[in-house]
This record gives structure tokens, C-alpha cells and sequence, in this order.
């Protein structure tokens, strides 16, 4: 299969744009327009995300302009405006140069379409003339010197707002417990019918991480420990309760004093799983619902961490 670099790489002779492959996307001025090509994968396909900033003497294009685009777009492709901005999101397939001329013939039919309504390159405030791509936080935008100056003064001044709203622990905490009661219970729920599954971990993972930023206002390190730490404590809580429905439900209850209760099944599980040689299936039982149950923790967590850092950031590619 061709890579996205390759793919890249080939558009960029074609268009004439300078290509180096070290930002992982290609942007340039191509017959008067700023384009931005990005790859991205979806959970079935690989897609390229064309974009363009343009305006006519009207304003930018209402989404209904753009309508009569879909039709030379693969299966799968969309297309979309929002403001200034138009973007499209393109399916390409493995081979490289079938791919290229895809894409350089939906660029060329895109420039048709703004040369027959009159729409001219402009940066996202709608000014017209040449412009540079930026990333912005976990996106991109086409702004020209004096809008860069400006959106840079907007994230600055973000910045200052959010530092100054403290973290509260406590009420964080009491949010991500209250989440993991939520979690911890679908999960005891799935396994009561015999599964486990990775969806239940990442409602786990989603109810604590949320829950403790909805109380604590923010999401750092050190609290990223403590959601994870509530999370293993409420599926340790979970996996012990359906242990002891399985251990009372099971003969032992018949051969054995202390499995008489669900209140002595709880406390003496794993005894009693040793007692009758099952201590495989208790450790298999644990690790998998830990397993299954931290992914969405640790998945929502580092994400939340790694857009924080992101987060009011900006730099011209």
C-alpha cells in the first residue's frame, strides 16, 4: 500500500508545491489558492482532508454552493463549509498514482468552482490575498500576518484566563467517584452476563475522567493518578461482587461454611476459589475485567493530557 508521504510527495510535483514531508502534510499556494492536504485514518479507511479559506464580494459560501461537488467525489467523500473554510474528505486507495490524480482533479475542480462564483483566497477573517497555513491548538488555519498576530493575542489572552482557575482536588475526586459508580456498574452488569468488553472500560474511562474535571475544573498529572487509582479501586469493587454471585451460585455453597452468604463469598473469594482449585479462573476473571476496564482511563486521560498541552498553541507550518 502507498504511504500517505508517497502520496503526498507526487501531488506535491504535480501542484508545484514545495514538500519536505516533516510536518506529515502539505499546504502551498497552488494558482492563486492556499490548499491544505492532511492524511487521517478512520477506523475502516484512509481519507485525505483537502482545505481551502475563500470568500466573494458576498461573504463566504453558503454550504448549498457547495453542493454540486458531492457528485465527483468517491464513495465516501464529504464535503463541507463553515465560514470561510471549505473542506473536503477525500477516500484514497492503496495505489499511489491513482490516488494523485484523484486528488489533483478534485483540487482543479474545486478552483472551476471559485473561478464561476467569483470566490477569491482570504484568511479565516475573510480578507482577501495570499496567506500561510497555521496549527492552531489541534487544528490548522489559513491566516494571513496580521490575523496570525491577532489569533496568537486570542490564545495568549485564553491562556491568562485559564491559568488563573485553580484545580480543586477535592470536588474533582467526589466527581470521578461518582463516575466510577457509573462505570464500575455497567461493567458488573456485562460481566453478570458472561462478557467482557472494552466499550464498558472506555464508559468507565470517559464517566471518571469527565466527572473529575466537571468538579475539579481542570485535569493534571498528579489527578490523572487519582482517576486511574478510582477506576481500578470501582472494577476491583466489581469483579469482587460478581465474583462472590458466581462463588454463591456455584456448589461451594454446598460444601463449604463460608460460602453459606453472599457477605462471606465477598470476603472470602479468593480462599475460596483456592479451596476448590479455581484460582486460574479468578486470576483470568481479574485480569481481564482490569484490563478491558482501565483502557478507557488511560485512553481519555493521556488524551486530555496531550491536549492540554496543545492547547493555546500555535505555529506556522
Amino acid at each position: 500500500m502507498a504511504s500517505n508521504k508517497k502520496i503526498l510527495k507526487k501531488l506535491a510535483e504535480e501542484l508545484q508545491i514545495p514538500f519536505t514531508g516533516k510536518d506529515k502534510m502539505l499546504h502551498g499556494v497552488y494558482r492563486g489558492y492556499t490548499v491544505a492536504l492532511e492524511p487521517h485514518q478512520t477506523s475502516s479507511t484512509r481519507v485525505m482532508l483537502l482545505a481551502f479559506s475563500v470568500a466573494n464580494e458576498s461573504g463566504p459560501a453558503p454550504s448549498e454552493v457547495w453542493e454540486t461537488m458531492r457528485a465527483v467525489l468517491p464513495q465516501g467523500g464529504k464535503i463541507s463549509a463553515k465560514k470561510y473554510s471549505v473542506c473536503l474528505v477525500i477516500p484514497v486507495t492503496a495505489n499511489a498514482a491513482k490516488s494523485v490524480q484523484l486528488l489533483k482533479n478534485i483540487i482543479d475542480g474545486m478552483l472551476a468552482k471559485f473561478s464561476t462564483y467569483g470566490y477569491y483566497n482570504c484568511d479565516a477573517r475573510g480578507v482577501q490575498g495570499p496567506t500561510d497555513v497555521y496549527q492552531v491548538e489541534d487544528g490548522f488555519a489559513f491566516l494571513n500576518a496580521e490575523s496570525a498576530v491577532m489569533m496568537q493575542q486570542s490564545l495568549d489572552k485564553h491562556r491568562e484566563d485559564a491559568y488563573v482557575v485553580r484545580e480543586n482536588y477535592a470536588l474533582g475526586l467526589l466527581g470521578a467517584i461518582g463516575g466510577g459508580v457509573l462505570g464500575a456498574l455497567l461493567i458488573f452488569l456485562i460481566a453478570r452476563i458472561g462478557f467482557v468488553t472494552t466499550y464498558a472500560g472506555i464508559a468507565m474511562g470517559a464517566a471518571v475522567i469527565y466527572g473529575y474535571k466537571w468538579k475539579g475544573r481542570k485535569l493534571s498529572i498528579i489527578s490523572f493518578l487519582l482517576c486511574v487509582a478510582v477506576s481500578a479501586a470501582w472494577i476491583y469493587l466489581a469483579f469482587r461482587v460478581d465474583m462472590a454471585m458466581v462463588i454463591q451460585a456455584s456448589e461451594l455453597s454446598d460444601h463449604y461454611y463460608r460460602a453459606s452468604s453472599f457477605q462471606s463469598c465477598f470476603a472470602h473469594a479468593k480462599e475460596l476459589m483456592k479451596w476448590s482449585g479455581n484460582m486460574d479462573t479468578y486470576y483470568e476473571t481479574l485480569g481481564k475485567m482490569m484490563a478491558f476496564g482501565m483502557v478507557g482511563v488511560l485512553a481519555f486521560g493521556f488524551t486530555e493530557i496531550q491536549g492540554q498541552r496543545k492547547k493555546y498553541k500555535m505555529k506556522k507550518m
